[in-house]
């Protein structure tokens, strides 16, 4: 394998976002039972993958999620990182999904560049997933590894490599 291979997992079904509920950071949020279905359907999907890391946001839902899918496997150890984190929607967490939808609309900007009152900057979340990602594919590259983290960091990330295949 010549390039960094990313398994990217989003952490499971949780009740807030079946009520459509901001989760954030600062939300203690946990998997639903669907969503620990979810998992253990993901543990069996993977059995056949060879990986050489996984690392996963240090939130709750990302926690139980890696712990589920990797309850049957010996390694690799779960790496739990703080940069794999949601971006922290500040006054919005806890609150309607639709309360920050429609603040989103009146700015025109789109979640990855979303700056929340009294939450993370856009570029501060960006910055912290890019650091991340540098440091994983310096230390993993031409190896395979799985990333268990959120909706928003998923985006940056599908966000910068679509762009840097489209540049070649």
């Amino acid at each position: 394998m010549s390039a960094l291979k990313l398994i990217i997992i989003r952490h499971c079904r949780t009740l807030e976002t079946d009520a459509r509920i901001v989760q954030g950071q600062g939300w203690p949020v946990r998997l639903s039972l669907k969503g620990k279905e979810q998992a253990k359907v993901l543990a069996v999907l993977l059995r056949q993958e060879q990986f050489e890391a996984v690392y996963s946001s240090d939130l709750g839902r990302a926690v139980e999620t890696a712990k589920i899918i990797m309850r049957e496997r010996e390694r690799p150890d779960i790496v739990f990182d703080s940069r794999l984190r949601e971006q922290c929607f500040g006054v919005y967490e806890g609150g309607p999904l639709i309360t920050m939808i429609r603040r989103m609309r009146r700015m025109k900007v789109g979640p990855i560049d979303f700056n929340p009152q009294m939450g993370e900057s856009a570029v501060d979340f960006h910055s912290r997933v890019n650091n991340f990602l540098g440091e994983i594919k310096a230390k993993h590259f031409g190896k395979a590894i799985v990333l268990i983290t959120h909706t928003n960091v998923i985006n940056i990330i599908l966000d910068k490599y679509s762009r840097q295949v489209l540049k070649r």
